[in-house]
């Protein structure tokens, strides 16, 4: 995993796309916030929310840190909360949207 400092701006991967390994292989992930900010509670709060669970569930059995370093953003079509720690790297790219 890349060395993700634990204190820093909590905006600066808002926009970006990241290469992320949540347990299925590298994937390409677009980061729209950080889960906290965007909804207003922690992801421990967000009781019912497929994203959520799935987090939880995650957080657990890769034991990372309970915190809310959490990003919200989508791989494809589907969103996830990616812990900091789980970026491999940042991309180059260009949103020409």
């Amino acid at each position: 995993m890349a060395e993700i400092p634990t204190t820093f701006p909590r905006t600066d991967y808002a926009g970006q796309t990241v290469t992320v390994d949540i347990g299925y292989g590298l994937s390409t992930y677009r980061i729209d916030g950080y889960w906290d900010v965007l909804t207003g509670v922690s992801w421990r709060n967000s009781a019912g929310n497929p994203a959520s669970i799935n987090y939880a569930i995650r957080a657990i059995t890769k034991g990372l840190p309970n915190n809310d370093l959490v990003l919200y953003g989508k791989i494809g079509p589907l969103g996830y909360l990616v812990h900091v720690t789980e970026i491999v790297s940042l991309l180059d790219i260009t949103d020409e949207t």
